[in-house]
């Protein structure tokens, strides 16, 4: 529980901002401060989350490890950690816990050394069922925080479609790039017909058919010279 004495500050904590006095007094026996030195893992990735953070001083640091399954690249997993951001005074996290059982989706650590307030799980299940008034603002402020994400994510969505327009871009040109090595190699090592199939395959392989055929014109015929998920022709 933290003193009376630190109501002022409370007042300063963007999430509070439309709370009053009385309000806010009400919610002093319902908050904890708690402090973390530079570097403190203040939440971890995976962990049961049973509380939401408000950051009064210091500045904190969020991070989360993205896993990346790059079979279809021909490369092996690969995690990388990205930062989210580095966030001052004002700022609340941790506020999922409070609404369901989730695990934290992301990990926050102290950049300075800080000070916290905290609301548990369970004072907040009681906040909302004894004063609802404050409760709903206590939602509400949730709700414009998540809304805040979802604007925010909007971008990222654009940004990943992108990423994924170029990656299938690069794949397409991956695949023509060894379709050419292949075809090069074959011309140096194999027959006039093996050299035909390779042809062929690679190809098929470039636009992602399972039949096709290579039909060459000599002697005046056009004729099948290769073929593949097609009955064969016999070659004269």
């Amino acid at each position: 529980m933290i003193d009376p004495a630190e109501l002022k500050v409370l007042t300063k904590v963007s999430f509070f901002a439309d709370m009053d006095n009385k309000q806010l007094d009400y919610l002093l026996k319902y908050i904890d401060k708690e402090s973390f030195k530079k570097g403190d893992l203040i939440i971890e990735t995976g962990s049961e989350g049973d509380k939401v953070y408000f950051l009064v001083s210091g500045k904190v640091r969020v991070r989360k490890v993205l896993s990346m399954n790059l079979d279809y690249l021909g490369y092996k997993p690969m995690e990388i950690t990205e930062d989210l951001g580095t966030f001052d005074p004002g700022y609340h996290f941790g506020e999922m816990a409070l609404l369901g059982n989730y695990e934290r989706s992301a990990d926050v650590i102290a950049d300075e050394d800080c000070s916290l307030f905290s609301i548990s799980k369970e004072s907040f299940d009681h906040i909302v069922r004894e004063h609802k008034d404050i409760g709903q603002k206590m939602v509400l402020a949730f709700c414009n925080t998540l809304a805040s994400w979802i604007r925010t994510y909007d971008g990222k969505l654009i940004e990943n479609a992108q990423h994924r327009t170029l990656i299938e871009m690069l794949k397409k040109e991956k695949k023509k790039i060894t379709a050419m090595h292949r075809i090069t190699r074959s011309t140096v090592f194999s027959t006039v017909d093996q050299v035909l199939d390779t042809i062929l395959e690679s190809c098929m392989d470039c636009i992602g058919v399972e039949k096709g055929s290579l039909m060459i014109f000599r002697d005046g015929y056009l004729r099948v010279d290769a073929a593949f998920g097609l009955d064969r022709f016999d070659r004269k």
